[in-house]
């Protein structure tokens, strides 16, 4: 008895320390979209770094931090010409604990941007790419809205292409297992977010668009059911011709079907704008819609079958507030708590998540001096950041650090840091000084943390000493290596 009642008090301080585990962190300059957990509770932050001016070269952008909000690294990926603009939209973490990344890139060509493709790419823990697919022929612009896995450890992607809703599925090498369209309407058909049936299939929300006889433009939403090859078993559609509505995410309800948020904006005057909580069965019928007492536009289930939804109030020029709230199935409000950022200029909350621990994660972007910062903050199970001071995790200087391993054979890894955007060119050199490696030339990069791999039958190097040389235009970083054999 003594025994259990120590390990009933070592388990409840565990689960104690790790709920009050909060913290409200700032990171580098990126448009985030995408947050996944991977099963260390690590988080990957995806979305794009900023382009600061017209046809700027922009990137999918990584960041990996622990599980008290520490940065582990920061990655750009940049496939492809150096004209593409990448946009990470969506992130799901396979069963070998790899992060799968989608999104959409176009590239500047002499008469204007291309039509988006489709772009996914999987990396490893430590952020390397291990397959890089682009799905599109560039007649046809493609969007992602959301991505889910399956049983049979495929997965699948819905979004838009042109103005038609699109499913892709895809193996876990990335390869295409089929790719369907469905019209709606001439006007535009969205698929916003996808779920596995109860049963056989998928739940699909989805948005089209109608235009009145006077030329008004409205929308309606529907559910669509399809089976595991893409063929649509039932479609339901709802909502007034007068009247525009969004989708949020799908979840499964604890007592059976599926639960999302509707944001409703009738065309009455005076207009009036709400949320709804909606309950819908298995087979698409709608049996219940709660208008919520605070307008929403992200959600997540909760363990207890609750649900927490999220908003933004602005304050003040300089102060924004993430505002939560959590409700029972039934619409009822059960708690509300907001999060402040002083110094921002705009706050964009895109993603919102329970933790193992009853914890909520948020991330986003926060503007500060008109440039996206990354943001991730922890919670505990109130909504609250306890005892807690922003730390702005922000580089300062150029740093070009130490390789590791050094001596090294046959690989190592160059990391370096950039305080400000730059033009990298990164070499290797001999004791005399010859030049025998360039491993970057003339690059376009954002400020942030970056690694490279130097692969010793990449460039057939001796063993010896070398020297590798950073050079930004306005910094010139040197350090020594040794390669023995």
């Amino acid at each position: 008895m003594r025994l259990l009642l120590i390990l009933a008090y070592l388990v409840f301080n565990i689960l104690s320390f790790a709920q009050e585990t909060t913290f409200k962190k700032i990171y580098g300059q990126s448009n985030i979209y995408s947050l996944s957990v991977n099963n260390e509770n690590e988080y990957f932050l995806s979305g794009s770094i900023p382009v600061p001016y017209e046809y700027s070269p922009s990137g999918t952008h990584v960041i990996k931090i622990n599980n008290f909000g520490d940065l582990i690294w920061e990655k750009t990926f940049e496939e492809g010409a150096v004209s593409n603009t990448m946009r990470a939209k969506v992130s799901i973490i396979d069963k070998n604990n790899n992060l799968i990344i989608g999104g959409s890139v176009n590239t500047l060509l002499s008469h204007g941007m291309t039509p988006t493709k489709i772009v996914l790419t999987k990396l490893n823990q430590l952020g390397d790419s291990l397959w890089w697919k682009e799905f599109g022929d560039g007649k046809i612009d493609y969007q992602i809205h959301s991505l889910i896995q399956d049983t049979d450890d495929s997965f699948i992607l819905v979004g838009r292409a042109n103005k038609e809703g699109h499913i892709l599925k895809i193996n876990l090498d990335g390869d295409s297992l089929y790719s369907k369209y469905y019209k709606y309407s001439e006007y535009g058909t969205d698929f916003w977010t996808i779920h596995k049936s109860d049963n056989e299939g998928f739940i699909i929300l989805g948005t089209y668009t109608i235009i009145t006889p006077n030329f008004r433009e409205f929308n309606k939403f529907f559910v669509i059911k399809v089976d595991n090859n893409g063929d649509t078993l039932f479609t339901k559609t709802y909502g007034a011709d007068n009247s525009a509505f969004s989708v949020s995410d799908l979840f499964s309800g604890k007592t059976g079907g599926y639960v999302f948020l509707l944001n409703t904006r009738t065309s009455s005057q005076p207009s009036e704008e709400y949320t709804s909580l909606i309950r819908m069965d298995s087979s698409g019928e709608i049996f219940s819609e709660h208008k919520l007492s605070e307008r929403a536009f992200i959600i997540t289930a909760t363990y207890d079958g609750n649900f927490i939804v999220s908003n933004n109030t602005v304050i003040d020029a300089k102060t924004k507030n993430i505002n939560l709230y959590k409700y029972d199935i039934e619409g009822n409000l059960l708690w509300g708590s907001n999060i402040t950022f002083t110094d921002a200029d705009a706050l964009t909350t895109s993603v919102i998540k329970e933790t193992p621990d009853s914890g909520i994660v948020l991330s986003g972007f926060v503007s500060i001096n008109n440039y996206p910062h990354a943001f991730l903050v922890k919670a505990n199970s109130e909504g609250v950041v306890v005892n807690v001071k922003v730390t702005e995790n922000i580089i300062e200087d150029h740093i070009l650090n130490q390789n590791y391993p050094n001596p090294f054979n046959p690989s190592t890894v160059i990391s370096w840091q950039l305080a400000v955007r730059s033009y990298v060119t990164l070499k290797v050199y001999d004791v005399p000084g010859r030049e025998v490696a360039t491993l970057i030339d003339n690059e376009w990069k954002e400020a942030g943390i970056y690694n490279y791999k130097l692969s010793v039958t990449d460039h057939q190097l001796p063993s010896g000493a070398y020297f590798y040389r950073l050079n930004t235009g306005n910094f010139l970083l040197t350090k020594k290596m040794l390669l023995s054999k």
